[in-house]
């Protein structure tokens, strides 16, 4: 018979120590399958009431998410177990028959226990859970007399704790205020229940809100003190009397000693904007959102989270605002990580009437423990995000990307691809004046490589799904771009005599050495057979390999490059050193072509891994793991600290630089680093990528003001004498960082392939 001489024999060696714990799993999860789906073979009795139930030492039942997962804040729980099999308990709770059970944190652990007797029904017994932050499964196998087996699973998560949100949840119905102390009131300063309809405002729930009027010459305060710390979201809805009626109030959170707090309201320093604080309790830290005042109910948010804390005015995050003061007004405060008091009031002396209502609390979400589950998270943020009118470039083939791995928006991403493909080469910056070297000026040659190397990507992961014009149309366009590389050299930041001319050493040639790279990588990973194949690949290890060299110089291929100082730092844009450049455009885009290779079922080069580690670990020195700001050695284009605010002069942080901690995580197999920025970004910027899309959001742009609006096209605007990032340009900043996010999924997406675009 075809095929048998190539099986096992079932004597042979290791072959059934093999396949009998293979098969005692197969059985397990067939169990839980056919059990948990509704038991569709009906092979075992199904119980009407779940047969694990989880309890506090109280005894009281353990609450489920959403996702059916039950939380505990004690890793020690009781375990309440219901058999399906065997007959009927009595009414004692005595069993008439005789059943047994097992039970185990994994198949493995289940399969080693004995089977104990289940003597009464229920069967209740004390467990100690994993000390851990992830979903824990415990499995459970029942045995009747007649040898059924029956298996379950459920899971179980341990969490901070979990406030009764009954000790914290108003909307100010009662008159009595109960659970609130109250103080600084008098006849003319008030803080009561009252009418919204006598008011002349509608309100958000029940008939009544909570008004606060102060005459200037007393402050009003509302004070709730909860009994035990606590994490989570707490929202209250606010009415504005409107832009430029002066006012001074605010509902904020703080820990026990009052000394940080997370704070939102109106204040007399900025009449036409909501004020905020995100630091420690001191006037002089408060910040402008930018958000714009105006009549009616807003919804103001403070979110207090194991990483830090921050707010939210209508849904829009305020975790992008640059910090001011030296850094001690942040717009996320690192050191409030759970709060114990909830205040309201009208604070600065400055006279108003003004209403609150509906005051709630909500537990986090729950954060995804596996990098792929957390990156994803970003992704289908950034399709969210409304791509603006004639986009077009990168950002266009950067959604068309994004959109293939998650197989979302399938068409529209076809349609995408075909475009971009077909008016190849208007995105295209066309290689110039080359010197004598090799090199190539302006620099911006080069920049046509974003494109094609997402376009290329796109266009990769659908391509059995693409018609034979638009392969056509992509091979073409991503081939004649990388044939514009073949005799260019990598280039130097600094001069190698005899080798390279050198760039200004404030301006690195790292990104553009990996961005040809990574077109030249893709091309030849792409299409393996073609006969340029080798030529596109050597090339791309070439300038791969000179994307981090070490000044005075290393050589390669032929060609000697300093691209970073002796301490393998990277400047940019006269800002030393500049993470973005050196972790993002260096490191990071290494890692796309990484990328390429792993998921084509290769392995990384060691051309794409030369230096990573250094430059990492030398940049990240300047990185504030609390918060995630940039901090610099020099600032040499008239910029100030205050201006940046921990961020560069793209007004970007550390939450743009996954792709590069994506590979130096893969390179180190140091997966903490990822792991840790991961987790900051759940739960403090979960929001958006970098920017709101909200275009009456104003984010303040600093390159923008060194370059100009003019050699910054259309990426920035003037404002009332300011220079604020255009609704085209945030979009091209959280694409960018898409890029990041993807890099970081396919690096650790083992399940991802990319599939083959040559037939056999």
């Amino acid at each position: 018979m075809f095929g048998l001489k190539y099986m096992p024999k079932l004597n042979q060696r290791g072959v059934v120590h093999l396949l009998v714990p293979l098969i005692l799993l197969a059985g397990l999860i067939a169990g839980v399958y056919l059990v948990t789906s509704g038991n569709p073979l009906k092979l075992f009795s199904k119980a009407a009431n779940p047969p694990i139930i989880f309890k506090s030492l109280d005894g009281k039942v353990l609450p489920l998410n959403s996702n059916g997962v039950v939380l505990t804040t004690s890793p020690n729980v009781i375990i309440e177990l219901t058999s399906t099999l065997g007959p009927s308990a009595s009414a004692s709770g005595e069993l008439k028959g005789t059943v047994s059970y097992r039970a185990g944190f994994s198949p493995t652990e289940v399969h080693a226990a004995s089977f104990a007797p289940y003597q009464t029904e229920p069967t209740v017994y004390n467990v100690s859970l994993k000390d851990t932050k992830d979903v824990q499964f415990y499995w459970v196998e029942f045995k009747g007399t007649d040898g059924q087996i029956d298996r379950r699973v459920a899971k179980i998560r341990i969490v901070p704790n979990l406030v009764p949100t009954s000790t914290i949840n108003d909307d100010f119905e009662n008159d009595t205020l109960p659970g609130w102390t109250i103080t600084g009131t008098n006849d003319t300063n008030k803080i009561v229940s009252t009418g919204a309809s006598t008011s002349g405002i509608t309100a958000i729930n029940g008939s009544k809100v909570l008004l606060v009027s102060s005459d200037g010459t007393s402050s009003p305060i509302a004070a709730k003190k909860l009994a035990s710390p606590y994490k989570g979201r707490v929202s209250i809805w606010f009415y504005d009397p409107g832009p430029g009626v002066p006012g001074g109030v605010f509902v904020m959170v703080t820990n026990n000693a009052e000394d940080q707090v997370v704070m939102l309201g109106l204040n007399p320093v900025y009449p036409n904007n909501y004020y905020y604080r995100a630091s420690a309790n001191q006037a002089s830290l408060g910040l402008d959102s930018g958000i714009p005042r105006k009549e009616g109910w807003r919804k103001f948010e403070l979110v207090v989270t194991p990483k830090g804390s921050y707010g939210r005015i209508d849904d829009i995050s305020l975790t992008y605002l640059a910090n001011k003061e030296g850094g001690k007004a942040t717009s996320v405060n690192p050191n409030l990580t759970d709060f114990t008091k909830i205040y309201i009031a009208a604070p600065w002396r400055t006279s108003g009437t003004y209403f609150f209502d509906d005051l709630k609390f909500q537990t986090l979400p729950m954060i995804p423990s596996d990098t792929v589950v957390r990156e994803k998270y970003f992704l289908k943020k950034f399709l969210e995000d409304p791509m603006p009118a004639g986009t077009d470039g990168r950002p266009k083939a950067i959604r068309a990307a994004v959109a293939a791995y998650l197989n979302k928006n399938k068409d529209e991403a076809k349609k995408m691809i075909w475009d971009l493909a077909n008016s190849y080469p208007s995105w295209i910056r066309e290689a110039k004046d080359r010197q004598t070297d090799g090199s190539a000026t302006p620099a911006d040659y080069w920049t046509g490589t974003f494109v094609s190397s997402s376009l290329g990507l796109a266009a990769w992961i659908m391509w059995p799904e693409l018609d034979a014009a638009t392969q056509a149309k992509v091979k073409e366009a991503i081939f004649a771009q990388a044939e514009k590389y073949l005799d260019l050299q990598p280039r130097s930041t600094f001069e190698v005599p005899g080798q390279a001319v050198g760039l200004d050493p404030n301006n690195t040639a790292a990104e553009e050495n990996a961005a040809i790279a990574n077109t030249l990588i893709l091309v030849s990973r792409m299409f393996p057979r073609e006969p340029k194949a080798s030529t596109f690949e050597a090339q791309g290890k070439k300038f791969a390999f000179h994307t981090l060299t070490k000044s005075p110089g290393e050589s390669y291929s032929g060609r000697t490059t300093a691209v970073a100082d002796e301490n393998y730092l990277i400047a940019e844009h006269a800002l030393y050193p500049n993470l973005n450049y050196g972790l993002a455009a260096g490191v990071g885009m290494l890692g796309s072509a990484a990328g390429y290779y792993l998921r084509s079922g290769q392995a990384i080069p060691d051309e794409l891994s030369h230096n990573v580690r250094q430059v990492f670990e030398a940049h990240k020195q300047y990185l504030d793991f609390t918060n995630y700001r940039v901090n610099f050695k020099q600032i040499l284009n008239g910029l100030t600290t205050d201006k940046l605010g921990g961020k560069d002069d793209w007004a970007v942080d550390g939450t743009y630089y996954n792709s590069g901690f994506a590979l130096y995580a893969y390179l180190t197999g140091n997966a903490d680093v990822l792991s840790q920025l991961e987790e900051y970004e759940l739960y403090v910027t979960r929001d958006f990528l970098a920017f709101p899309a909200d275009n009456s959001v104003k984010v303040y742009f600093p390159g923008c003001e060194v370059s100009g609006v003019a050699a910054m096209e259309d990426r920035c605007e003037m404002i009332d004498n300011n220079f604020y990032y255009s609704s085209a340009g945030k979009y091209v900043i959280n694409s960018a960082i898409a890029w990041s996010h993807l890099v970081a999924a396919i690096l650790f997406d083992s399940s991802f392939s990319l599939p083959s675009t040559e037939k056999p």
